[in-house]
């Protein structure tokens, strides 16, 4: 099932980080960091906690949110979902 267990709408000054952090326990990894011009999207995981957070922020009005799905979701269906909802692709990072 492709529904988040949870979505939560941060307010201006509260960081998408922080709050992943407290909810992991600190205890996540980076799966994908994505972007559009108008989207960073970055998606994370516990192995210990079996749950998975899409952190969203949009660049332009500072909207940020956060959804957490369950570890039935695969890390690549999350990723397809933002990709296709907000056409966002894996940031490259730049050649030294």
């Amino acid at each position: 099932m492709m529904a988040p267990i949870s979505e939560l709408v941060l307010s201006e000054n509260e960081g998408l980080w922080s709050r992943i952090f407290s909810e992991a326990n600190f205890n996540f990894r980076v799966f994908r960091h994505l972007s559009s011009p108008e989207w960073n999207a970055d998606i994370f995981y516990s192995p210990k906690l079996g749950q998975r957070w899409v952190a969203l922020a949009n660049k332009q009005t500072g909207f940020k949110k956060i959804m957490r799905f369950s570890a039935e979701v695969s890390l690549l269906s999350i990723e397809g979902l933002l990709e296709t909802e907000f056409s966002v692709t894996e940031r490259k990072r730049p050649l030294h």
